[in-house]
């Protein structure tokens, strides 16, 4: 096998530049690159050359790029260049991925993967580019696998810029499955890795997903940071497209807190980027934003004026879905302002789009304000018309607030026309959706308040061990003071009796504020903030899907469960009944909020009484929480959890069971970090029981077939 020499590219690269010099005034970079193949001799650098121009064409003439790199790969192998054949193989691929000619490009990725394996050059390209292709067809799963193993092949060759590549794709795959802790993971190992090498390029595009994440959260200022932190970085590279984006994020960021002002500048910073690299598409997105804070600040002439100019670039790129977004929202500005006739021509304009695109979402929220503005033009029988099938349209769709705008307008529509029945009929139909819309809202902002209550009220409380450890130290440091001065008087029976008694203080002290330190990290490590976020969601889903009283039913589990939670952290023991009903609360809300729930068992020994035997709270929790999110959460009703309490020889034995990957495939995702928490604390809270009751505590995790079963042997009491 034949390899390019070092030596020979880089006369190449020098004869290229000269070229270049010499006829920068005459001809184009890509007649350049052509007029070299007939001017070289060299075989190696003629194949560079075809590799040249495959990607300078690769977005700019596909058919022209086709031709040579067909030309080039018919090259290699005569001439007996592999890796000229994988390379230009793979930019062929990419070339044919960017025009969403996913089948062919999947070919040529599979010939990249095979003859790397073979020659050992190029490794993870190929996986790269289908694990791509996966991730533009919305399959994320898949992606995510595809991607490790292209990850794994740069880690084994070196290759770091390929590796932060892959960490970068798999964040996004987990961003768009709304996995959001593990994308933070994978982003933030591309920000350390980007840190350590100062690479500004991995650092920006870290940050800049990092930021639309925290956005997502509702995080507006860790979200701002971020992006501010990533135009710092493409600024330094002078990375143009990034920094035009990030000045977007920073822009759009500014808008969700209110401050249109700031917005503006960075909006328009991105606009003028956009314009000095003819940035078509991203030049008609910023002109609709900054529309978008002129109508916000309800200066509507403004808004217009930028609305229009954006839909001028939609049309001169022929960007469909954009024009019709834009005819949309200019013509509801019209309608705001009361111009109904220009408000028609926009719409209908927008819904003929709609029509041809088949965007049904967006033909109901057009066809309703289309007949808005007909019913204030007194066309009732228009109006009717097209309410009605936005109507239908929305309800269809669940589009709840569209819905609610069109059986408010028709319900107005009937009344003028004399048809009260069914003007009160659509009115009541409108409230009962308003009222769910208000609902949800209300919900929203019930669980926000509550959940905000019961943080600070937890805070309140490591507050509290805080100052009590604080004062506990004072004390000690005082006491030592007045026990050294009495000990000089003291005669030396004293004085060794003293030192004996305050080593047993400070014994039991450290003993009490490592007890204190733990229960801190307890209170902290109870709730995972995913499964509030879930739980959450989970009470939305069913608000929007009219279930109210199950959403009710659901919020008060979730309630009782943060104060279960708090109240059981915090005693020394509790009945073994008020730990099962914690759990199996902590279970079923763990299954309502689940869109495949998993199944649960538990078994209490014949012999125990729950109310009268009471155990230490909370040693089971952490690990039931690991059992579902890591266990059997992706097994859908296949998964089992299996909870067991029992009495062996005067030993309470606790276990905690389930069925899923194990412990070795956990270690691949954040399991491993959470468990090795949850075993660090199990084991610390052991100790000072070990110490405080005087006898042997056990505690093991062992590794089934399938599953992960952790066991304790735990100290009781009766009441």
């Amino acid at each position: 096998m034949k390899q390019i020499s070092l030596l020979k590219l880089s006369l190449l690269s020098t004869l290229l530049l000269m070229y270049f010099s010499a006829n920068s005034q005459n001809e184009s970079v890509s007649d350049s690159l052509i007029n070299q193949l007939d001017l070289i001799e060299a075989d190696e650098e003629k194949v560079t050359v075809y590799q040249e121009i495959v990607k300078h064409f690769v977005r700019k003439d596909s058919a022209k790029a086709i031709q040579y790199a067909r030309e080039g790969i018919a090259f290699a192998a005569e001439s007996g260049f592999e890796n000229s054949i994988i390379d230009l193989n793979y930019e062929l691929a990419k070339l044919y991925m960017y025009h969403y000619q996913h089948t062919q490009a999947d070919s040529l990725y599979g010939l990249v993967i095979s003859a790397s394996e073979k020659s050992g050059y190029g490794k993870g390209k190929g996986y790269l580019g289908r694990g791509t292709i996966l991730y533009r067809q919305s399959n994320y799963q898949k992606a995510i696998s595809m991607l490790k193993k292209a990850k794994t092949a740069f880690t084994d060759a070196e290759n770091q810029q390929g590796s932060l590549s892959c960490s970068n794709q798999i964040g996004g795959a987990y961003y768009r499955l709304g996995l959001y802790d593990s994308a933070i993971f994978h982003y933030n190992e591309v920000l350390s890795i980007g840190r350590a090498n100062n690479n500004n390029r991995a650092m920006g595009a870290a940050q800049s997903n990092l930021g639309l994440i925290y956005t997502k959260q509702g995080k507006y200022k860790e979200a701002l940071q971020m992006h501010l932190n990533s135009l710092d970085n493409y600024k330094v590279v002078k990375w143009e497209r990034p920094t035009i984006i990030a000045n977007i994020n920073i822009g759009m960021s500014y808008f969700d807190q209110d401050d249109y002002e700031t917005a503006l500048k960075y909006l328009k910073d991105a606009l003028q980027g956009a314009e000095s690299i003819q940035a078509k598409e991203t030049i008609s997105t910023v002109l609709a934003n900054i529309g978008d804070v002129h109508q916000r600040l309800s200066k509507y002439p403004k808004a217009i004026e930028y609305y229009k100019k954006s839909l001028e670039v939609s049309y001169e790129i022929g960007e469909d879905l954009g024009a019709n977004i834009t005819h949309n929202t200019i013509g509801k500005t019209y309608f705001l302002i009361k111009d109904y006739e220009n408000a028609r021509n926009y719409l209908s304009k927008a819904l003929e789009a709609a029509n041809r695109l088949n965007a049904i979402t967006l033909k109901s929220q057009t066809l309703i304000p289309l007949g808005r503005v007909e019913y204030e033009l007194g066309n009732l029988k228009k109006a009717e018309s097209m309410l009605a099938e936005g109507v239908e349209l929305a309800r269809k769709n669940q589009t709840l607030g569209t819905l609610a705008d069109g059986l408010k307008t028709l319900s107005q529509v009937y009344e003028s026309d004399g048809r009260h029945n069914l003007s009160l009929q659509f009115f009541k139909e409108y409230h009962t959706i308003y009222d769910s819309i208000l609902g949800e809202n209300k919900s929203k902002e019930i669980a926000d308040l509550q959940i905000q209550h019961e943080t600070e009220k937890k805070e309140q409380e490591i507050e509290s061990l805080n100052q009590q450890t604080a004062i506990q130290s004072l004390e000690l440091s005082q006491s030592n003071l007045y026990l050294t001065i009495m000990g000089i008087v003291l005669i030396i029976l004293v004085l060794v009796s003293f030192i004996f008694y305050l080593n047993n203080q400070k014994k039991r002290l450290a003993l009490e504020q490592n007890a204190q330190n733990i229960e801190q990290r307890l209170l902290r490590s109870q709730m995972n903030p995913h499964f509030i976020f879930n739980a959450m969601t989970a009470v939305q889903r069913q608000i929007t899907d009219g279930n109210t009283q199950y959403a009710e039913e659901y919020l008060t589990k979730f309630s009782r469960l943060i104060r279960q939670v708090l109240e059981n952290s915090r005693a020394e023991f509790i009945p073994l009944d008020q730990e099962i009903e914690m759990l199996e609360n902590y279970l079923k809300l763990h299954q309502a909020s689940s869109k495949r729930p998993f199944q649960y068992e538990i078994t209490i020994d014949p012999e125990i009484d729950p109310e009268e035997l009471n155990i230490p709270p909370m040693f089971a929790q952490p690990f039931v929480e690991n059992a579902i999110e890591h266990g059997v959460k992706h097994l859908g009703a296949d998964g089992k959890v299996r909870l067991e309490f029992k009495l062996n020889n005067d030993v309470f034995v606790l276990s905690v069971a389930d069925n899923g990957s194990g412990m070795e495939r956990q270690k691949e995702t954040t399991y491993k970090t959470h468990k090795s928490l949850a075993i660090q604390i199990t084991k610390e809270r052991i100790d000072i029981l070990k110490k405080q009751m005087k006898r042997d505590i056990e505690f093991v995790v062992n590794q089934l077939d399938p599953g992960t079963e952790v066991i304790f042997n735990l100290p009781f009491k009766y009441s």
